[in-house]
């Protein structure tokens, strides 16, 4: 066989090649519209439930950047760009715009190396990872055989949030188990860049006195470094800490949050890593989502730096405890009377659909009618998931 070109490569059984997917501004970021917001980051976005198809119709100002490493579920994103004039046969489409306010990049974000990495296809596309899998879990069913190994590039959120260029009012993670790692990747990268930054923040400003005064001094924790500077909020998946992992290395709820105050985040609310109220079965329900914020995002001196800033409202339904979100439970039968007396405290009321649909509504006094969220609250649950349940006094 001749020499292969630049860009071209042959590892293993794959076929790998270079190729333009996005275009840049002149400053070297991702085109991305200067009115656009919020402006929302999504990582593993696979083929369901994608931010595009439910975000998006929402905020008409938006923008989304989603990275998603499976080139079959890259494709099928950009076929539901929704612009009618796509729908003709060789009509043009902008360079990896899955939606007219969206781009999806088909890359992996994860933690140092940067590069080709290896990306472990399950025959259930929600359980690919770089990790593999814990054989040891009790919750194989869906993800105990991997169809296919791929090589993918990765770069770190560090390098990812920099190409944006702006700050990300929201990142959704589903990345199977690198969630954290995908997260701290946006930190300071070791101990050198690290002393930089604090070095600069012990750094003298000059005062209306005329006298040179020290910066604040810089708290671990107190609030995000390096690129995660730009970035507000994000959703993570997490293990409650009674339950197996899916794959090896995975952390589970408690060191979750621990690592995410070090990196300058805190819940949006009280979170349990460990159920108030016993499962039915082993390891049911043992996934839910928790929504992280800057810890000094709500302060009043950098809120008036900030070119935009929202309240946490409109992401709150990526803050999904589920089980772990209900601190008292009540048999179905109580409803009526709950309904009737609905709290006018931080909790609110959960119970299932009564539409015959999957999933929970929320109540409480403050809203009206129904809410498919609880508003970052925890709550009171009419649940035949959970075992032992208690009779309303």
């Amino acid at each position: 066989m001749p020499p292969l070109p630049p860009g071209l490569m042959l590892e293993g059984d794959g076929l790998i090649l270079e190729t333009h997917v996005a275009r840049l501004t002149a400053d070297r970021h991702l085109a991305i519209p200067e009115d656009a917001f919020p402006i929302v980051l999504e990582i593993g976005s696979s083929d369901r439930d994608t931010m595009d198809v439910n975000f998006l119709p929402l905020w008409t100002s938006a923008f989304l950047v989603t990275c998603e490493p499976l080139i079959d579920k890259y494709a099928k994103a950009l076929v539901r760009n929704p612009e009618r004039r796509l729908r003709l046969p060789d009509a043009f489409q902008e360079l990896s715009h899955h939606h007219p306010r969206g781009l999806i990049l088909p890359m992996a974000i994860g933690p140092l190396p940067e590069g080709p990495r290896t990306f472990n296809v399950g025959n259930n596309s929600g359980c690919s990872s770089m990790l593999p899998l814990n054989m040891n879990s009790h919750r194989l069913a869906w993800c105990r055989n991997v169809a296919q190994q791929r090589r993918v590039m990765s770069i770190t959120l560090s390098r990812l949030l920099n190409l944006m260029g702006r700050p990300v009012d929201l990142l959704k993670l589903d990345a199977q188990g690198l969630d954290l790692a995908i997260v701290e990747s946006g930190a300071p990268a070791g101990e050198a860049e690290l002393a930089a930054l604090v070095e600069a923040e012990h750094t003298t400003i000059a005062s209306s006195s005329g006298k040179d005064r020290p910066r604040a001094r810089w708290v671990e924790g107190a609030a995000p470094m390096g690129a995660l500077r730009l970035l507000r909020r994000f959703s993570i998946e997490v293990v409650a800490d009674d339950c197996d992992t899916l794959y090896a290395g995975q952390p589970k709820c408690s060191e979750v949050k621990a690592k995410a105050s070090l990196l300058g985040y805190e819940p949006i609310g009280p979170v349990s890593c460990v159920p108030h109220w016993p499962r039915v079965h082993q390891n049911s329900w043992c996934e839910f989502d928790i929504l992280f914020v800057a810890k000094d995002l709500r302060s009043q001196t950098r809120r008036k730096r900030m070119e935009s800033v929202t309240s946490d409202e409109p992401f709150y339904p990526y803050h999904e405890l589920l089980l772990h979100g209900c601190t008292e439970v009540y048999n179905q039968t109580h409803l009526p009377w709950l309904l009737a007396n609905l709290p006018t405290h931080r909790k609110a009321i959960r119970t299932s659909r009564s539409d015959g649909k999957k999933g929970y509504v929320f109540y409480h006094a403050d809203w009206a009618g129904a809410s498919v969220h609880a508003h970052g609250m925890e709550h009171a649950c009419l649940d035949r998931e959970l075992a032992g349940q208690v009779r309303l006094n």
